[in-house]
């Protein structure tokens, strides 16, 4: 079998055609397209909108492994790992190890499940519904879609692919929660069976590598039920599933650094599963730090705040509104206020320490985020780059 490096091979696949968070519709259309033979893309239905949803499957074995990505619309880091996959897949085709995964499984990726969401750049649908809490009812297009294919594919495992906000940390630590993973809960006592147990001690595995990546980052999601979340209707029904949250890394807005770790675990599984799955690392899974919630996006130190004759040093804790632009090609921000007070067990992605500088007065004017990331705070002080202007 092949001994890849799996971490430092990734920059001769890495599909250079994707580049940033904002993945159009377009674009995925270009990239199904551009697919050889060695790939089955199938149009398996469209969305509200009308717009077509792709299927594309590699190998020909019995064992069916599905995958889907923006099942959320704004959540789309790991489309870009699928495709990464995919090109892996293709340029090392004849080698041992691809040539038994073909063997072995077929491979089925959905890489964006939420086209519309995609485009307006939301959580839901079009007519707003929350994909991954339509696993009952499924009265969303894209739900019935996703839920005939695991129904006619019957997949030995699946793999739930989502962003999650910048505001996780890894346990008690100011590490950012860069990939979190969970094997769901199938009823609310959070029971354990063969299928979660097995789930749990492929996740070890992943964990594993993506430690050597960027260790200390990886975290675990919360496994409370949720009763019609798709990956605890997954366990519920017997099919064994593995989510994965992509969050925020330091300097990597765009989330490659993230994107990168997608690819790293996700073929990290499909070696292991050519191998075999043994259930005897729970207790490794269950020592991932759970995630906890430290992070703002920015957090602005020692601003005085005065009104009425009466001040107070504080800080200020600011998370970004993130959004498109018209031609979808920037992503723009606008800042909201989510803290004022002591936040000093709190860490910004991003900091920046004013000495004192007055906030606000009775006007009481808040921060403001330009587009040109610089901070007005009042009318009072403008900070760019931590310096007063």
């Amino acid at each position: 079998m092949d001994n890849f490096d799996i971490i430092n091979l990734y920059e001769e696949i890495k599909e250079s055609k994707i580049n940033s968070r904002l993945i159009k519709h377009s674009t995925i259309i270009k990239l199904v397209n551009s697919l050889n033979s060695n790939f089955d893309v199938k149009k398996i239905g469209s969305s509200v909108l009308g717009k077509e949803i792709f299927s594309i499957a590699v190998g020909n074995g019995k064992r069916n492994i599905l995958l889907w990505s923006q099942m959320h619309g704004n959540e789309p880091t790991a489309t870009s790992a699928i495709f990464d996959l995919l090109n892996f897949f293709d340029k090392y085709w004849e080698s041992d190890l691809v040539t038994e995964l073909r063997k072995k499984f077929k491979f089925i990726f959905i890489p964006m499940l939420n086209p519309d969401g995609a485009k307006s750049w939301t959580r839901v649908n079009a007519l707003n519904i929350d994909l991954n809490r339509d696993a009952v009812v499924r009265k969303a297009p894209e739900s019935l879609l996703l839920w005939s294919l695991i129904e006619k594919l019957k997949p030995e495992y699946s793999f739930n692919l989502h962003d999650q906000r910048n505001i996780f940390n890894v346990g008690n630590s100011y590490n950012t929660a860069t990939i979190s993973f969970l094997s769901a809960s199938f009823d609310v006592s959070r029971a354990m069976n063969k299928d979660r147990t097995l789930t749990m001690s492929l996740i070890a595995e992943m964990n594993d590598i993506v430690q050597e990546f960027i260790p200390g980052c990886v975290g675990r999601y919360t496994d409370e039920f949720y009763p019609t979340a798709t990956g605890d209707n997954l366990h519920k029904l017997g099919f064994k599933n593995i989510l994965i949250e992509s969050g925020a890394y330091p300097n990597d807005p765009e989330r490659q650094v993230t994107r990168k770790a997608n690819f790293i675990a996700l073929l990290k599984a499909f070696e292991t599963l050519l191998l075999g799955v043994k259930n005897t690392r729970v207790e490794d899974y269950e020592s991932i730090p759970n995630n906890n919630k430290v992070f703002y996006d920015l957090i602005i130190r020692n601003v005085k705040v005065a009104d009425n004759n009466i001040d107070a040093i504080v800080d200020l804790g600011i998370m970004y509104n993130e959004y498109p632009d018209e031609n979808y090609n920037l992503m723009l921000k606008k800042s909201r206020i989510e803290n004022i007070g002591d936040l000093s067990q709190y860490k910004g992605l991003e900091e920046y320490n004013t000495k004192n500088a007055t906030f606000f007065d009775g006007t009481k004017n808040f921060a403001e985020l330009n587009q040109d990331a610089s901070f007005k705070i009042g009318n009072l002080l403008t900070i760019k780059n931590g310096v007063k202007i």
